[in-house]
C-alpha cells in the first residue's frame, strides 16, 4: 500500500515532522481556521495541531510538532507485531472522539488520516486534512486508502466493524482482501485466510473470513441502526480481544484449488463482458426464426410429436420440454397464434447455457428433481438449478387441463444470483381438431414466490 511520505525536518531551530503532500496544493486551502486532530491513548485523548504548510526541496509538507510517527500502512510491515492491539486502540479512540469529529457519510474511515505514534497511540487527522489529502491524491493511490474498503452491499452502521476486520486482513497478510481486481470480478470474494497456513486458530480465521463474507440481513442483526458505526464497533472489540496475535502465514497448497476457480469465474465474466451480448443478439435471434419457422411448420400440418397425445399427454410433453429447455417441444402442439408464456424464460437459459458449455466444456444445468434426490446439497455459482420439483395435471372440463408446480429457477443479475422456488398454477385449453389436439391457450392463473437458495 502507498503512503505519503514522512520527514523530519528543522524549521527555525525548531523540530518538525511533516507529511508529505506532492508539488501542488489548493490555494483554498491556506486560508480558514485549522481543524484540530486528536492523538488516543489509554482512555484519554489530546488534541494535536498542525503547524504549517512549507515547501523543502519543491516539495510541499504539512509541518507539525516533531513526533515518532508511522502511517496506517506499517500495520503491516514494521508495525505488525503489535497490530491487533494498535487497532483496537483506534476502534477505541473513533468510540471516544467528540461527536461528529469524524464525517462519516460512506461510513468508513479514509486510512490516509490514521497515524500510529511510537508510544502506541494513535493519531487522527482532522476532516478538513482528510478532504486536503482526497483533492491530491492520485485515484491509484486514493484507491488503497478509501475506494477498496467499498464493499457492495455494506449496512452502514455494520461498515466500520467490516472496515477493521479489512484492517486485520491487512495486517495479515499484507494485502487488502478487495485490492485485487480478480477478488472484485469474483463478486468480491476474497482469498480466504482459513485457506492460508497460518497460526490463527481455525475458529479465529473463519471468523475473519465469515466477517467479510456476511450478507446484509446477518449485519442487519448484529449492528443496531439506533446507534452510530463508531458505537457498534464494541461488536468487533468484543471478538477481537482474545485474538491469536501475533500471525504468521506459511505456505499452503490448500488455497490452490480456489484460486483457480477464482480464475476461472473471472474468465467467463469477462468473456460475457466483451462477447457475451453480441453471442446472445445473435443466438436469440437464431431462435427467433427457429421458433417462427416451427410455428408455421406445426400449423399447416399436424404435429408428429403430439399427434397421437391425450390433451393430458400434450400437458406432460410440455413440462419435459420445459424442464429440458425445449422450446420446440414446448411449442410443438400450440394452435396458431398461441402465445407460450414461459419460451423466453426458457430459451433466455437456454443461450446461457450453450455458451457457457462451448466456453467451459461442461453443462451449468442442474435438473431440479435429480438435486432433490441427491438430498438438496449446496449449490455452487457457476450452477443453474432448473425445472419443475413436482407437477399434478388436473381436468377442469373436457378441454381444460390445470398444470400445478413447484418450480425452480436461477434469478438475479451479475453481482448477486439464487434460486427461487415458484409455486405455479397453469391452465391449457385445448381445441380439438379431426383426429388430434392443439393448445389454443396458455394462462398462468397464479405465480407464487416460496423461498430462495443462495448459491455459494
Amino acid at each position: 500500500m502507498e503512503s505519503f511520505k514522512i520527514v523530519n525536518h528543522t524549521l527555525k531551530g525548531v523540530e518538525m515532522s511533516g507529511i508529505s503532500l506532492g508539488e501542488d496544493l489548493p490555494r483554498h486551502f491556506m486560508s480558514g481556521e485549522k481543524e484540530i486532530g486528536y492523538i488516543y491513548k489509554g482512555g484519554s485523548f489530546r488534541e494535536w495541531h498542525w503547524h504549517s504548510l512549507a515547501t523543502i526541496e519543491g516539495e510541499s509538507y504539512l509541518l507539525f510538532e516533531r513526533l515518532e510517527i508511522y502511517p496506517f500502512s506499517e500495520l503491516a510491515h514494521s508495525l505488525r507485531p503489535k497490530a491487533l492491539p494498535l487497532l483496537r486502540t483506534l476502534a477505541e479512540a473513533l468510540q471516544s472522539l467528540p461527536p461528529q469529529f469524524i464525517n462519516l457519510n460512506s461510513a468508513i474511515i479514509e486510512t490516509w488520516r490514521i497515524y500510529f505514534l511510537g508510544d502506541d497511540s494513535v493519531l487522527i487527522l482532522p476532516h478538513s486534512l482528510s478532504l486536503l489529502f482526497l483533492q491530491i491524491t492520485p485515484p491509484e493511490v486514493r484507491a488503497n486508502h478509501f475506494d477498496h474498503y467499498l464493499k457492495p452491499n455494506l449496512e452502514a452502521p455494520f461498515a466500520l466493524s467490516h472496515q477493521f476486520t479489512q484492517f486485520l486482513y491487512f495486517a495479515i497478510t499484507g494485502s487488502l482482501p478487495y485490492s485485487d481486481e480478480k477478488v472484485r470480478l469474483d463478486k468480491w470474494r476474497h482469498l480466504p485466510i482459513s485457506l492460508m497456513g497460518s497460526t490463527l486458530k481455525e475458529e479465529e480465521a473463519e471468523w475473519i473470513d465469515s466477517t467479510l463474507s456476511l450478507p446484509a440481513s446477518e449485519q442487519r442483526e448484529i449492528a443496531s441502526s439506533a446507534y452510530s458505526g463508531e458505537e457498534n464497533l464494541s461488536w468487533w472489540l468484543e471478538h477481537s480481544k482474545d485474538l491469536t496475535w501475533p500471525v504468521e502465514i506459511e505456505e499452503n497448497s490448500a488455497l490452490e484449488p480456489f484460486k483457480e476457480g477464482q480464475n476461472r469465474r473471472v474468465e467467463r465474466t469477462l468473456f460475457w463482458r466483451k462477447r457475451g451480448a453480441l453471442i446472445v443478439t445473435l443466438i436469440v435471434g437464431g431462435l427467433i426464426i427457429l421458433s417462427t419457422m416451427v410455428s408455421i411448420i406445426s400449423n399447416r400440418m399436424p404435429p408428429p410429436a403430439s399427434a397421437h397425445l391425450a390433451p393430458h399427454e400434450i400437458v406432460e410433453l410440455f413440462v419435459e420440454g420445459q424442464d429440458s429447455l425445449d422450446v420446440t417441444k414446448m411449442g410443438v402442439a400450440l394452435a396458431r397464434g398461441t402465445k407460450n408464456p414461459f419460451e423466453k424464460e426458457s430459451s433466455t437459459l437456454f443461450v446461457t447455457a450453450r455458451v457457457r458449455e462451448a466456453y467451459e466444456r461442461s453443462s451449468p444445468i442442474v435438473n431440479a428433481r435429480e438435486w432433490v434426490a441427491a438430498g438438496r446439497p449446496p449449490i455452487d455459482e457457476s450452477s443453474l438449478l432448473w425445472g419443475n420439483l413436482e407437477y399434478t395435471i388436473e381436468q377442469l372440463d373436457p378441454l381444460t387441463y390445470r398444470l400445478k408446480s413447484l418450480f425452480l429457477a436461477p434469478r438475479g443479475g451479475d453481482e448477486v444470483m439464487i434460486i427461487e422456488e415458484v409455486e405455479r398454477v397453469v391452465d391449457f385449453t385445448f381445441i380439438e381438431k379431426k383426429d388430434y389436439y392443439l393448445i389454443q391457450k396458455i394462462e398462468v392463473v397464479e405465480e407464487r414466490p416460496l423461498r430462495s437458495y443462495p448459491l455459494v
